[in-house]
Parts: structure tokens; C-alpha cells; sequence
């Protein structure tokens, strides 16, 4: 299989917003209750919204790419487009995002514990008119 990534620009805007409600609604659906859902998915992955954080250098978009089948992407932030911490000595990989027919068999969190990440603490969102969390994971990058 050979997978690439390639830089999101603002012309990549229509197909980042369809692949970013398809991965996460097919993510999280089965989940949360259907008006929930669809309130957070309107509302996060808006044309707006995502122009805006196209537009913004502190935020990157990438594609990424299974036998040139767009299979998923990510979104990289840099401070002060970061969540939580807004650190300028770290960069959070707030979304990675993959079609579920090119998911293998590791969940995220064991995927991220296989590369090196530990848990450091929660981030808590707003979806649709809920309060959810997230584990934040943290690596220390030696250089």
C-alpha cells in the first residue's frame, strides 16, 4: 500500500468538508443523539468555519492518501491556534481522521500508545447542547 499526505490549500475546501462530516459522523454517530450530531456536524464543519481555519497559519490541513485514494486527513495547530495549551514549543495534532474502509484493526488510543504518546489531561467541547471530553496524549520529542 503506499500512502501519502499532501498540503490542504483553500481550494481543497468542498472536499475537506466532505471528508471531515464523513469521518466524523462516521466516528461518532452511533454515539450521540441524532439532533446532537447533527447541530455539532452543521456547525463545526460549516464552509465558513473551515475557510476560516484554512485560512489560518497556525492551522494545517493535510490529505492523506491510500494508493491515491483520499482515505483520511489531519489538522495540525501551532500556538496560538491551539486548543488548550496554545504552547510555541509544541505543535497538537488536533484531528486525524480515516474512512472506515481504510482503518486497520488499532483503535486511536492504542494507536497513539504505540507511538509513544501518553495521556497528560482532558479537553472538554461543546456539542450541540452537550459537554463532552477528550483524552489529551502528549509526546516528548527528543532532539
Amino acid at each position: 500500500m503506499d500512502v501519502s499526505i499532501r498540503l490542504c490549500g483553500t481550494d481543497d475546501l468542498d472536499t475537506l468538508r466532505q471528508i471531515a462530516y464523513e469521518t466524523y459522523d462516521q466516528t461518532f454517530r452511533s454515539m450521540n443523539a441524532a439532533e446532537t450530531m447533527n447541530k455539532y456536524l452543521e456547525t463545526a464543519f460549516s464552509r465558513d468555519k473551515l475557510l476560516q481555519e484554512l485560512s489560518n497559519p497556525e492551522c494545517s490541513f493535510f490529505f492523506i492518501y491510500s494508493d491515491r485514494i483520499l482515505s483520511g486527513y489531519l489538522k495540525l495547530n501551532e500556538a496560538p491556534a491551539q486548543s488548550d495549551h496554545n504552547d510555541p514549543q509544541s505543535l497538537e495534532v488536533e484531528r486525524i481522521y480515516v474512512r472506515k474502509e481504510f482503518q486497520g484493526k488499532t483503535e486511536a488510543i492504542a494507536f497513539y500508545g504505540k507511538m509513544g504518546f501518553a495521556v497528560a489531561g482532558r479537553h472538554t467541547f461543546r456539542m450541540g447542547d452537550e459537554i463532552q471530553g477528550d483524552q489529551v496524549m502528549k509526546k516528548v520529542l527528543e532532539y
